[in-house]
């Protein structure tokens, strides 16, 4: 008897201790910073690389969206230059009775630069004649007689225009004077054409940078081909207006 109450109070006890186990383990995993459950704890993660990973791709689409609307805004930027942006005063040819032509003389057009440059002839019997702006002592070696002389600072603007009906002649940035030499090739003399003109430099935009714009003023010649000329459109830009009438002796054949 004594030892089934034994057994019965020692179930007692063990169930006792079983529950209050029980109790203080749900009370661990309840309070504050205590640890969860591995499922709670992973669904939890998830949800953080879930919202981390849509903040990424927010962040990507509006920086992509920023880029490309910079790089439209750079393109429409560039598309408003000019195709065409060199500068130069733009001459029509002409017959005496002002009829546009093809002017089949051959023309050559030199300016007249300030000072005078130092060039180096070399000859030799049977070989073509050489004029350099700097002393080659290849030449002496090779048997050819160096001549030293001072001339004038030419540049050629135009070379061997051939029917042509019109031709595009650069201007000085910095001068506002021009003296331009017109050669032919069935005239023995040249003529002169004295051009005054202002400048001033234009930026249509930015990116498009600096171009030298000039207005002409006054223009006046020599006759011994020309039979006279005249400003045309004053304002010499990148537009492609003719500036310069050019009105050659004779008439054109009908």
């Amino acid at each position: 008897m004594k030892n089934e109450e034994r057994k019965i109070k020692n179930e007692e006890l063990r169930m006792k201790n079983e529950n209050y186990t029980f109790n203080e383990q749900s009370k661990t995993h309840s309070s504050f910073g205590a640890k969860r459950p591995f499922f709670i704890l992973h669904s939890k993660r998830s949800a953080h690389w879930l919202r981390r990973a849509k903040g990424s791709s927010f962040f990507i689409l509006h920086s992509s969206f920023f880029i490309l609307m910079l790089l439209l805004l750079c393109a429409c930027s560039a598309n408003n230059c000019p195709l065409e942006s060199t500068v130069t005063c733009n001459y029509g040819f002409y017959d005496s009775e002002g009829v546009a032509v093809e002017y089949e003389d051959t023309i050559s057009v030199r300016t007249l630069l300030p000072g005078m440059k130092t060039v180096y002839t070399y000859r030799k019997l049977g070989q073509r004649t050489v004029v350099l702006d700097k002393r080659d002592s290849t030449y002496i070696k090779n048997g050819y007689t160096e001549t030293v002389s001072e001339t004038r600072r030419d540049a050629v603007l135009a070379s061997n225009v051939h029917n042509a009906s019109s031709m595009k002649i650069q201007m000085s940035y910095y001068s506002n004077f021009d003296t331009l030499i017109f050669d032919y090739s069935s005239i023995s003399n040249k003529d002169t054409v004295y051009l005054t003109h202002d400048s001033y430099s234009n930026v249509e935009l930015p990116e498009c940078g600096t171009h030298r714009f000039h207005h002409l003023k006054e223009i006046r010649c020599t006759h011994y081909g020309i039979d006279r000329i005249e400003i045309g459109n004053p304002d010499v830009n990148y537009k492609g207006n003719e500036n310069v009438k050019v009105y050659f002796n004779g008439s054109a054949d009908y």
